[in-house]
């Protein structure tokens, strides 16, 4: 009948615009969110959390930061439980938007590592693995001659974004 057992609420360190974008649901019934967050005056970071689906207790939280603004719009789990976010980070000082995806571990919400797309201005709009290596990412990529494109890309973890990505 729609009971609300909990709800929680998460404000950036700046009293400012913060907003959920994405969620998914882990083998444990823990629920993990990625949204932004207004944590510094450079503009909003990546926010991650993990709460507990039980009573809603947070687990971990975890942010991105980069030089200008950060956008997470997608969220997924490899089979070991990991972290996946991809969004769009936006370089105040090159003025360029990179497609940015990042890895936690999943009990800790330590980050494992943390790429972009090394090509022309993107941005990430959704992400979904298969298996504990694989890590596919969407997004749009503007190119010399291509005003916009769909960038679809397969990743695996022995490669470590060997093509087209840098840290």
């Amino acid at each position: 009948n729609g009971f609300e057992v909990w709800n929680v609420s998460k404000d950036g360190n700046l009293n400012a615009y913060d907003e959920g974008a994405a969620l998914v649901l882990d083998a444990m019934g823990d629920v993990v969110v990625t949204g932004l967050s207004s944590d510094t005056e450079r503009g909003p970071s990546m926010r991650t959390i993990k709460y507990g689906g039980l009573t809603g207790t947070e687990i971990w939280t975890a942010a991105y930061s980069g030089v200008g603004n950060e956008f997470p719009y997608a969220i997924a789990l490899d089979a070991s439980g990991n972290v996946i976010v991809n969004g769009t980070s936006e370089d105040a000082v090159l003025g360029r938007r990179r497609m940015r995806t990042i890895k936690y571990e999943g009990s800790t919400g330590t980050a494992l590592w943390n790429k972009t797309l090394n090509s022309g201005n993107s941005g990430g709009n959704a992400v979904a693995t298969h298996g504990t290596d694989s890590i596919f990412v969407l997004g749009t990529v503007s190119l010399p001659g291509m005003p916009q494109a769909l960038v679809l890309q397969k990743l695996q973890e022995q490669q470590a974004f060997a093509d087209g990505f840098e840290n």
